[in-house]
């Protein structure tokens, strides 16, 4: 699937946007489990009341994903390739999500086995991405002792997301981070700083 505009996805003209936030349909849907082995280049999703692209087992590169009100890009279920996308977010509050508590926030860049019901992976790749202004960057959720084995993250770009890196369950970690970049803006001091790093556990 290449070079398509998709923009409004999840708006229901009798309602308005789906009153569930984030649910299907997604704005290219390759989630299902005849979609298997293609690859999503080129694409521009944005302004979507859902995920932007769904794409278990494929390969996602060059996209531009604007505001979502799920994750930008998301995997999980079978090895995935994330690749040289941009991703960024909006203050907008139409594209935003409510909390619990009644916080808005922007859904994640990057979403990596957020679902526990989706079954588990091994071998995801995730490199040369630049997310901006989400609420995570990258966000890996929900894996057990034998989902997320393998996946590596490597030379992508986080700016100013609530958390550019963010992973729950960590003692189940066999995941490798190499050569990323994080950068944040320093209220204190009113510039932005840089780190990066390498991990793997």
């Amino acid at each position: 699937v290449e070079g398509c505009e998709i923009t409004r996805a999840g708006y229901r003209a009798d309602q308005g946007p789906d009153p569930k936030f984030g649910t299907h349909p997604q704005a290219i849907n390759a989630n299902g489990s005849n979609v298997r082995g293609c690859t999503f280049r080129f694409n521009h999703v944005y302004n979507c009341y859902t995920e932007g692209i769904g794409g278990s087992g494929n390969i996602l590169e060059f996209n531009l994903i604007g505001p979502t009100t799920a994750p930008g890009l998301y995997a999980g279920e079978e090895p995935s390739i994330i690749r040289y996308n941009l991703i960024y977010g909006t203050k907008n509050s139409e594209f935003l999500r409510i909390s619990k508590n009644g916080k808005l926030w922007c859904a994640a860049g990057i979403g990596l086995n957020e679902e526990k019901s989706i079954g588990d992976h091994e071998y995801s790749e995730i490199y040369g991405n630049i997310v901006v202004g989400r609420y995570a960057g990258l966000r890996i959720a929900n894996m057990t002792k034998t989902s997320g084995k393998h996946a590596k993250v490597y030379n992508n770009t986080f700016i100013d997301n609530s958390f550019n890196i963010m992973v729950s369950e960590p003692e189940y970690w066999e995941i490798t981070f190499k050569n990323n970049l994080s950068i944040v803006y320093d209220t204190k001091h009113g510039r932005h700083v840089a780190c990066y790093g390498d991990s793997s556990g």
